[in-house]
């Protein structure tokens, strides 16, 4: 394994993208897996068997625990050489452990620092499950620095919105999707407080207006995928997309683990966003769980996949 030295953090934004807890992604790994398009990565392969290119120079970006490594791996042209971003070291180790099929290197730094020349010479730019907690403003830096490699850019399981279960509550229900949303849509701090309307600001890359004037933005959670496409799509770019959600079922066993801290989450972030759903949601999740604990509650979250295809392969 090659590890690169750490790139220098962000002076003028918000890191791009949370850190995620290990725990959460392991458990979410199988789901995951599930949910992510076979199409998409089947046309993916097709494409780059027929690249001159060897190895195969893979960046995935907001790498996490490797889930995207590990899933495509198998799925894509031999031989591989991955190189993997994140902000958090310990989830590049968790990445890297006992990996013998794929050379690989790791990057740990902001992706907000990412510049073109790092991607000099990918085959194939990937980032699972990242775009919906990113800023608009961040979003279309990052959409302009990988449009700059041009090779395919394979971006699974963003989510988008309207969550929803069965047995439903109809009125209820909506209401906390809804608030989850918001949630994912909050407000960060950007730029130090600087707004982007500042004639000081001179990213060109920057095409978010939504500063306010103490500097915050907000990130773009359900819409990121839709944003994404559109800014791909006016780079030239040849973009599919296909819905990928989580379908989990507290029927199987696999399932129940991930659905109940889904649950948990889904319910606290949306009662965070709106703090009167504390006292009406209080009998609305013991039914909640109690369905979860015998194995009748059902849950589907919406997530989209997206490729982004140039004029030539190289």
């Amino acid at each position: 394994m090659t590890q690169t030295a750490t790139l220098p953090s962000g002076q003028s934004d918000p890191p791009l993208a949370a850190g995620l807890d290990l725990s959460w992604l392991n458990l979410r790994e199988a789901a995951d897996a599930a949910a992510r398009s076979r199409e998409l990565i089947g046309l993916v392969a097709g494409l780059l068997a027929e690249s001159v290119r060897r190895p195969l120079v893979i960046h995935d970006l907001g790498a996490g625990s490797g889930s995207m490594m590990r899933w495509a791996a198998a799925l894509l042209p031999a031989p591989q050489h991955w190189v993997l971003y994140d902000r958090d070291l310990d989830l590049l180790t968790a990445a890297t452990a006992n990996r013998t099929d794929v050379t690989f290197e790791t990057r740990p730094g902001d992706l907000a620092d990412l510049r073109p020349e790092q991607l000099g010479g990918a085959s194939l730019i990937t980032a699972s499950a990242l775009l919906d907690m990113l800023t608009g403003d961040q979003l279309a830096r990052l959409m302009a620095t990988v449009v700059n490699a041009r090779c395919p850019v394979l971006i699974p399981l963003t989510v988008t919105g309207g969550a929803g279960l069965d047995p439903a509550e109809p009125g209820i229900d909506e209401r906390v999707a809804a608030a989850f949303d918001d949630h994912q849509r909050r407000p960060v701090p950007g730029r130090n407080g600087r707004s982007c309307d500042d004639r000081s600001c001179d990213d060109r890359s920057c095409d978010d207006r939504s500063f306010d004037s103490e500097g915050f933005t907000n990130r773009l959670g359900p819409d990121a995928a839709s944003r994404a496409s559109a800014v791909l799509t006016a780079a030239g770019l040849t973009v599919i997309t296909r819905t990928t959600p989580w379908r989990l079922d507290a029927a199987r066993e696999a399932d129940r683990d991930l659905l109940a801290a889904w649950l948990d989450g889904w319910v606290g972030a949306a009662q965070e966003q709106e703090p009167d759903l504390v006292r009406l949601l209080s009998g609305w999740l013991e039914r909640r769980q109690a369905q979860l604990a015998v194995g009748r509650l059902r849950a589907l979250i919406p997530h989209t996949d997206l490729l982004a295809l140039p004029l030539t392969i190289p």
